[in-house]
């Protein structure tokens, strides 16, 4: 009998090691995680805005975004983030800090820090950080609820409840605005069916900029919010090439004024680069002699964009005429490089 459960024993070794090793791969398999297509990272985002009101002046602003990732293919990871305000020339600058695939901390070189806290997988604080070398100030607190099904729920900024929200499926169809009215503000929203311009960015990026209207697994198409019984629609267009949101265009008017965004995302291979315009600046030099400016629309603008200027009269100060002869207080061009424009003013003692 001996003899025989020697000579079974070392065949069930091999089964046994067989099945373990089975077991242990199965587990690494469906522990892996799928590669991440860092050609599809989105490396640098353009944000033009503009606004055109009533008294017939114009406002442009251009702001780049740009971000680093990790060149782990197993990680989805920014590491870095610029921000650079073409007009104003000011740099804003973060770096961000991991555990494991949760954001934990972002700081940022102007002395802010922002810290995450979890509860397993779901944000459920963030904490804004005034760092000041010796000490820090906590400058606000976010707080984010959940639904059972992991939606978000509520948002409450420094204990009080900020915004609702009401889910169809993965898409926000409702966001109720709750701060310090006395009738919350509701915005409605509006889908198609092709993926987020943001479905290649971190969680923390929409959290961050407080984009709420991206929390979905499809493109805004539209949201209205109704207010003092005004409803004022803001519309959102795409253009893709393949799979890949290249522009995004965002349109709204009231009485008075028309105002929008244009976004344009360029992608680590290359994809959406030649979309992207030439941006020239539009100068309007400060009158040293008065000391202050009263010309309105400056800015930079994207080629081709049609610029307005606003020239004012104020106290002693009378607007003559513009360096060009031009006569009247207002004018407007089509921007084809870098602008600079003068008016001429009269001192009225």
């Amino acid at each position: 009998m001996v003899n025989g459960l020697q000579c079974i024993l070392p065949d069930n070794r091999k089964w046994f090691s067989t099945v373990l090793i089975f077991v242990v791969a199965v587990l690494l398999v469906s522990c892996k995680k799928d590669p991440v297509d860092i050609d599809r990272h989105l490396v640098t985002e353009y944000q033009v805005m503009y606004a055109y009101n009533a008294e017939r002046y114009t406002i442009g602003e251009v702001r780049s975004y740009q971000f680093e990732w990790s060149d782990d293919k197993m990680c989805n990871e920014v590491l870095k983030y610029h921000n650079w305000n073409a007009y104003s020339r000011e740099l804003t600058d973060a770096e961000f800090e991991y555990d494991g695939n949760k954001l934990v901390e972002i700081r940022k070189k102007d002395g802010v820090i922002i810290r995450f806290e979890y509860d397993n997988d779901l944000l459920t604080k963030m904490r804004t950080i005034m760092w000041t070398g010796d000490n820090d100030t906590t400058q606000s607190i976010v707080k984010y609820v959940y639904f059972s099904d992991g939606h978000l729920s509520e948002v409450i900024m420094d204990n009080k409840k900020k915004y609702e929200f009401t889910w169809e499926k993965d898409n926000v169809t409702e966001i109720r605005d709750c701060s310090s009215l006395k009738v919350a503000v509701i915005k409605y929203y509006e889908y198609d069916t092709k993926k987020s311009a943001y479905s290649f960015m971190p969680e923390w990026y929409i959290l961050w900029r407080e984009k709420y209207e991206w929390l979905s697994t499809n493109n805004v198409v539209s949201y209205s919010c109704p207010e003092q019984g005004i409803t004022m629609p803001i519309r959102y267009n795409y253009i893709y090439k393949g799979d890949y949101p290249v522009i995004r265009t965002e349109t709204r008017s009231d009485a008075y004024m028309v105002s929008g965004h244009t976004h344009y995302y360029v992608y680590a291979d290359g994809v959406g680069q030649s979309d992207v315009p030439k941006f020239y600046s539009v100068m309007v030099p400060l009158n040293d002699s008065i000391g202050y400016d009263l010309v309105y629309g400056g800015g930079v603008y994207s080629a081709r964009s049609v610029v307005k200027l606003k020239a004012d009269s104020y106290g002693i100060y009378s607007f003559l005429h513009w360096a060009d002869g031009n006569t009247a207080n207002t004018c407007s061009f089509q921007v084809t490089r870098d602008t600079v424009i003068s008016p001429i003013y009269s001192y009225n003692k």
